[in-house]
This record gives C-alpha cells, structure tokens and sequence, in this order.
C-alpha cells in the first residue's frame, strides 16, 4: 500500500490543476512495499494533495489496519470512510465527490519566511454569525521549503565578508 500511495502522489503532482485528491480503496495493512511508514508519511506531508481513504475488510482480516487510513487521511484534511459492506462503496465515493466540489481553498503567506525544511503547525478557525455551524478540515500543517543551496551561498557569503 505504502508504495501504491507514493506512486499515486507522484502522478497527482503532475497535473496542473491546483486542487490534486488521491483515494485509497484498502484494508490498510501492508505487506510487500518497498517504502516504509514512515516514508510514505513524509511524502503525504511534503504534498498538496488531499487523501481520502476508504477501509473495505472484514473484521477478521488479520492484515487490516485501519488507524493508517485515518492518519493519512487526516494528515491531509482528508477523510477515511469504513463502509460496512462492498455495496455502500457507491454511496462513499458520492459523498467525497461532494465533499471535492464543496471544499473552499485557502492561502496565506506565512510570517516564518525561512527556508529550513520545519514542520509548521496551522490552525484554521471559521467563525459563521447568524449562518448555523460550519464544517472546518485542514490539515495539521506543512513542511516548509527547504532551500540547502541557498543556505551554502548565505554561508559562502559570510565567510568572504569576515
């Protein structure tokens, strides 16, 4: 599954469309990748591309895991569905293809302008008066950019100025 995922991302970065969805059918376990959890979940959180998963297995099956279907859907403001049978997997897909057409996005400029590679916790609050509740999924945050050359030439810098 873990390779799956990855190769789904590297297919979903290629488009030119701002909003990239991937959605992973799966028991969740994994037992042949080359790639392991921990790779795959930092793969999930360098992307722009919103994951839903949706767990079919039955409650024996030995292999499922349905606590990493939850994580990578949640790193991502995604979703994990886990339909009692087969036949409500129509049913799950019409309801992330609502949810895709209902999403808003949202951008910002960070205060934090350094190039480090960090992980940067966000938090999105929606406040609605007079218009009821409203539904907010984000993700957790996102890895800034990462600019190694353009710290070498920073360094490079001082070092000819001392």
């Amino acid at each position: 599954m873990y390779d799956a995922i990855i190769a789904g991302l590297e297919h979903v970065q290629q488009s030119e469309l701002p909003k990239r969805v991937l959605a992973i059918i799966s028991d969740g376990g994994d037992n042949a990748s080359t790639h392991t959890l921990k790779e795959t979940l930092e793969k999930i959180s360098e992307s722009n591309t919103i994951i839903y998963s949706i767990g079919i297995y039955n409650e024996y099956d030995r292999d499922r895991n349905p606590k990493v279907l939850k994580q990578v859907a949640n790193i991502t403001g995604g979703e994990a569905y886990f339909p009692k049978s087969a036949s409500r997997l129509s049913e799950v897909c019409k309801r992330i293809a609502t949810d895709i057409r209902s999403q808003y996005t949202l951008g910002y400029m960070p205060s934090n302008q350094k190039k480090d590679g960090s992980y940067r916790k966000i938090r999105v609050s929606v406040e609605t008066p007079n218009l009821g509740r409203a539904s907010v999924r984000t993700r957790s945050g996102y890895i800034a950019p990462h600019d190694a050359l353009d710290e070498k030439n920073r360094e490079k810098a001082r070092e000819q100025t001392n």
